[in-house]
Formats: structure tokens, C-alpha cells, sequence
């Protein structure tokens, strides 16, 4: 994907997990700041790489409203359970939020809303960018957001410095990317407490998607000989609440856009003493002693963003019908 006219949308608080959870870090008062640390590593090196593209970040706010209605039992295992996880659990908190205070200093735009999660808000600021003209990279380890592959949209794993597109989907993941959707919600997901259909793992599922180009919820004549097509047909109601739990498009609503596009259109600045500041609290020496280097990186950042606000801003005031009215997925 060529740099002009890209924006990357991250998808923080999956990577903010990914780093507390690998670097084993503490500043002089004894303070753990590995998931700190690790998310402004990833962001400034994510920058030098793509020194072209604007940037926004996407956090959880909660447990999607949404899917826990639909589903009772989504996410219920995620809840602390000792003494220990609970530690962990508060220790995450104050990382991630003395995180954002670290992102509000270099001025990129952080999207949060209470109900929703991230993936949520990168759906909704995926629909609005597209809309606009943009290309997109979506940067996470999290595969759930490879249903957003397409022809303008990429998915990069910043920990594997790995790339899919919508050309080299399927030999990635092994079907085509306007079936991903029905793929995940054969196969479940077990980190969200989504159960799959039982006896379909992920070999199953990719020959079951292969075998016809419509939806299997458009199969009338199942073959009750064939193995996987009996259990496809035993769990055709699981496949079908799953769809619903699996696929963003289902959580977009007008409170989500307008929210959005009022964080994109807002102007930010950068600011240098708090940041310094900061450096100094939490003992990040090395970010410190290039402080200037890292304002300039930010700048230059900082001046893509605004070019994204002030034509959002100009959209926004001629009409929102053309962001509301966007294809859900653009595929």
C-alpha cells in the first residue's frame, strides 16, 4: 500500500496487553512499566517505519454493552478471580493510563467511549476514514481485525513486522477474505469466551468455506454423510449467533460516529515540558535524551493528523450522510 492519503488506526489496548505482558519492567520506585514502555517503542518505531502515514489510537472503555446482551457468557471468563489477578488486573490499569498520558503529550488522537470496545471504535473509525478516500493499515496482533482486509485496507502485526492484504489473504490464512467473518464464527474464540461449533477446528472450517462461494448460512441441501457438513448443520444456530458477535458492523451507531469524528476534529498539540516531565517520573532515560529528535518525529506526525481533521471538519459541515451512509464493510 503506498504511503499518501494512509492512516494507521492501532489497536492500543491489544498491543498495551501484548507489551505488559513481555517486558518485565520497573522504574527506581519500584513501579512495573513494561506495558508503558513497550507501547511508545511500538508507536515511535511504527512512525520512523511509515513516516508517511497519519495515526490514531483506538482503546476499550469497557465490555461492549452490545455483545453482552446477545451473549451472556461473552467475556465472563476474563473476570480476576485471585488475589493475584486482581493485582495484575490494577497494575494494567495504571500502566494503561499513565499510557495515555504519555500519547496525549505527543498529540495523537486516542478514541475511547464508555460501552464500547476497541475494536469497536476502530470499526467505526475504519467506516469514516474509507469514506473519506483513505487507505488504512490496522495495526494489531489481534486476527479478529482481518475482517477488515480489502482493497484499501491493510492488517500489520507490529510484534511479527508482519503484512497482510487483501492479495495475499487467502494464501495467509486459507480462505478469502469476504468469508473471514463466517470463519472466526465457525472456529470461536476462545480469549472472548465465544464458543465455536464443537468438532470444527480451524482445518475444518477453512473446507467448509472452501467448498461453496455462498454463505453457509445459504447451504438448503447438507450433506448428513459428510462429517463436518452433520456438525455444521448441528450448530447452524451457534454459527449464526456468532456471526452477529464476530462482525463490527453490527455495534456501529450514530453516538459512535458523531463521537469519532468530534476526537478527529479536535486540535491537538504537542507538549514538550509534560512529556519531559514524564520521562523523567517513570525513569525513561533513553527517550528523554532524545527528546528533541522524538518532538520532531511527533511534528511531522502531528501535521498529517491535521490535514485529516481539517477535511473531516470541511465533511462534516457540508453533510454527515455521506460517513452514515458508507458501505459497512467496503468489500
Amino acid at each position: 500500500m503506498e504511503d499518501s492519503k494512509c492512516i494507521s488506526i492501532f489497536d492500543s489496548n491489544h498491543l498495551f496487553c501484548r507489551a505488559y505482558y513481555k517486558l518485565n519492567l520497573q522504574d527506581s520506585k519500584g513501579r512495573n512499566t513494561g506495558g508503558i514502555y513497550g507501547v511508545l517503542s511500538i508507536l515511535t518505531s511504527y512512525i520512523n517505519k511509515f513516516p508517511e502515514h497519519g495515526i490514531i489510537m483506538c482503546w476499550d472503555k469497557g465490555i461492549s454493552a452490545a455483545r453482552k446482551k446477545l451473549y451472556s457468557e461473552y467475556k465472563a471468563g476474563r473476570a480476576p478471580v485471585t488475589d493475584e489477578q486482581k493485582l495484575i488486573r490494577e497494575d494494567m490499569h495504571t500502566q494503561r493510563e499513565v499510557t495515555k498520558k504519555f500519547i496525549e503529550c505527543l498529540a495523537v488522537p486516542q478514541i475511547q467511549l464508555n460501552g464500547f470496545e476497541g475494536d469497536e471504535m476502530i470499526y467505526v473509525s475504519w467506516m469514516i476514514l474509507k469514506a473519506m478516500g483513505y487507505k488504512i493499515v490496522v495495526v494489531t496482533s489481534d486476527t479478529d481485525m482481518l475482517q477488515l482486509v480489502d482493497s484499501t485496507t491493510d492488517w500489520y502485526d507490529p510484534i511479527k513486522d508482519k503484512m497482510i492484504k487483501y492479495d495475499n489473504f487467502k494464501k495467509e490464512i486459507g480462505v478469502d477474505g469476504d468469508r473471514y467473518i463466517e470463519y472466526k464464527s465457525l472456529t470461536g474464540d476462545a480469549s472472548d469466551g465465544i464458543e465455536g461449533i464443537r468438532g470444527i477446528g480451524h482445518v475444518g472450517a477453512t473446507k467448509l468455506i472452501n467448498k461453496t462461494k455462498r454463505s453457509l448460512l445459504e447451504i438448503k441441501n447438507i450433506n448428513t454423510k459428510d462429517k463436518l457438513e452433520l456438525k455444521l448443520l448441528n450448530g447452524i444456530e451457534i454459527l449464526k449467533r456468532n456471526i452477529k458477535l464476530i462482525d463490527l458492523s453490527t455495534y456501529v451507531d450514530d453516538a459512535a460516529i458523531v463521537y469519532v469524528c468530534d476526537r478527529l476534529t479536535e486540535l491537538a498539540t504537542i507538549n514538550r515540558d509534560m512529556l519531559h516531565n514524564l520521562f523523567d517520573e517513570y525513569d525513561f532515560r533513553v527517550y528523554a535524551a532524545k527528546l528533541h529528535d522524538m518532538i520532531y518525529t511527533y511534528t511531522k506526525l502531528l501535521s498529517i493528523n491535521r490535514s485529516v481533521s481539517k477535511r473531516l471538519s470541511e465533511m462534516t459541515k457540508d453533510s454527515s450522510d455521506a460517513i452514515a451512509q458508507s458501505p459497512g464493510t467496503g468489500r
